[in-house]
């Protein structure tokens, strides 16, 4: 269905009337698109138990795939993506399964156009669907932030991550919000490098989607919904319901000093009520995966930018789920935290909050390596990438895949290494940074043919970042340098009694999941 215009997919015009509010109602059939025409033909049937909504309710089909929703003005109707099915494809492999209607269209004072009017409500909306090998069994691609501030930003994306991401044999993509860096025009070149995929692309709203020039947060993701439609939905693979947020609240550009307003995560009421109806329709044994920008929680900064300030109400949405995980952006780091009673968690379920990192790591800076390309290390001291998720029936397994390494480099060793004065050495500590890990992780070292030891579990400043910072001051601007803290550095004492010459330093990894890595190092102990 890929390549199709969406407006002849979505939406057949039989008779035209008014949209003033007035009570009004959008109503229209979700079928099964046997010819894949984006049209509904003779012959072809409505598809029972969809869920459809108008951006509050949640209505599910009746057995002849009817729908009917109350409307304003402001109204993005979609559907849910049922399992064992796909929704049409545009010409840059973003899912079509909503319709616009802004029959006045985006204000016009926004710095970058938002939707054009849409005009006369049609009497239906047809939404088609075309069934596929339902899959228990799949693997998507998710990655934070891949956030182009200019076109040779763009390109670095492309070749340093959508590259890599040809590799992977997965259903569907995600980025997870920071689309792009303030300059909406860059959804163009981002989308076409992203449809070289060949599968579908969703995105997340971030704050740096955001149309900077709206007086409040309502107007904020006006032109993010121009191209990829709703800020807020969910769709189905397999036995895993996914949601995407957005809890980027905008307080608004300030007239008076020409300068964008401050935001927090938060989340509307509007939004965590649609949230409350959607899950109504979600069996209890699905996996439920919440994927939005600004984390719940994070234990690397404690601000409101950075945490969801009204977590409470989200958690009062989802505290009879069984099953939970949570997807983030925005701090350019990786993170994996199990939420509990100190976050404010109460309910049933385990609840991971993973976050990924970025795909522009620290926002493509740093020295260029071989290809020309930036190093662009995240802060935290992890590489920039992206993660793969493994989902099989509500079970889910992930790996994080580092830009330009190998599938299973995720330790670096940052001491010891090269030459080690004897005199320097004791004040130093064995260190790793396991790139995705957490603190179930247990990490061991060993050195030549010694005993194995379990190293210290950290939460701090990678020293190897501190370095790299300082002696990249040409390519990596003054406030990427404050190093955030890394929530996956482990140390152990440095042995004292070594004998000068070589050794070898092992590290193995046995990480959250239960998977291993080993890595190992060759130092020297110089002579007195």
């Amino acid at each position: 269905m890929k390549g199709l215009n969406w407006l002849h997919l979505f939406i057949v015009l039989i008779f035209g009337f008014s949209t003033a509010f007035a009570g009004k109602k959008a109503q229209g059939i979700v079928f099964d698109d046997r010819n894949g025409n984006g049209r509904f033909d003779s012959g072809e049937k409505g598809i029972a138990g969809v869920a459809v909504s108008n951006q509050r309710e949640v209505v599910q089909t009746d057995n002849k795939g009817r729908f009917k929703l109350d409307i304003d003005d402001r109204t993005i109707i979609f559907i849910t993506k049922p399992a064992g099915y796909e929704v049409p494809l545009n010409e840059w492999n973003l899912p079509q399964f909503y319709y616009l209607h802004f029959p006045s269209g985006s204000p016009e004072y926004l710095n970058y156009p938002g939707i054009a009017p849409t005009g006369k409500l049609p009497k239906k909306i047809f939404f088609p669907l075309q069934k596929t090998t339902l899959k228990k069994r799949f693997s998507a691609v998710i990655s934070g932030d891949p956030q182009p501030a200019t076109n040779s930003h763009v390109d670095y994306f492309r070749d340093d991550i959508i590259t890599e991401m040809l590799q992977e044999k997965s259903v569907f993509y995600l980025a997870l919000g920071d689309i792009v860096w303030d300059d909406l025009t860059l959804y163009g070149r981002y989308t076409e490098a992203v449809a070289q995929l060949q599968i579908p692309a969703y995105n997340v709203h971030g704050n740096h989607d955001m149309n900077l020039h709206s007086p409040n947060d309502e107007f904020s993701a006006e032109t993010f919904k121009r191209w990829f439609g709703p800020e807020y939905f969910s769709f189905d693979y397999g036995d895993v319901h996914f949601i995407i947020l957005d809890d980027v609240g905008y307080q608004g550009w300030r007239d008076a000093e020409k300068l964008p307003g401050k935001y927090s995560g938060f989340l509307p009421q509007k939004q965590l009520q649609w949230l409350e109806n959607d899950l109504k329709f979600v069996a209890q044994n699905k996996l439920v995966v919440l994927a939005m920008h600004i984390p719940i929680a994070t234990e690397l900064i404690a601000n409101d930018a950075n945490n969801l300030t009204n977590r409470a109400a989200l958690f009062a949405k989802l505290a009879d789920r069984k099953k939970l995980l949570t997807l983030s952006g925005h701090t350019h780091a990786t993170e994996a935290l199990k939420l509990g009673k100190s976050h404010g968690w109460q309910g049933q379920a385990e609840f991971l909050a993973i976050n990924p990192g970025a795909a522009c790591g620290a926002w493509w800076s740093g020295p260029q390596d071989i290809r020309g390309l930036p190093e662009a290390l995240c802060t935290d001291g992890s590489p920039n990438g992206y993660y793969v998720f493994d989902f099989d029936g509500a079970q889910y397994s992930y790996r994080f895949q580092a830009a330009n390494h190998a599938k299973n480099d995720q330790i670096r060793i940052s001491f010891p290494r090269g030459l080690v004065q004897q005199s320097d050495s004791s004040m130093q500590k064995i260190t790793v940074n396991f790139f995705y890990g957490s603190r179930e992780a247990l990490v061991k070292w060993q050195i030549d043919d010694g005993p194995q030891r379990i190293m210290d579990y950290k939460i701090m400043p990678d020293p190897f970042v501190a370095d790299y910072m300082a002696g990249h001051t040409d390519s990596i601007v003054e406030w990427i340098r404050n190093s955030n803290k890394s929530t996956h550095i482990w140390q152990a004492d440095f042995p004292q009694n070594l004998q000068p010459g070589l050794h070898t330093l092992h590290i193995s990894v046995r990480d959250q999941q239960g998977k291993s890595y080993h890595k190992s190092a060759i130092f020297e102990i110089a002579e007195f």
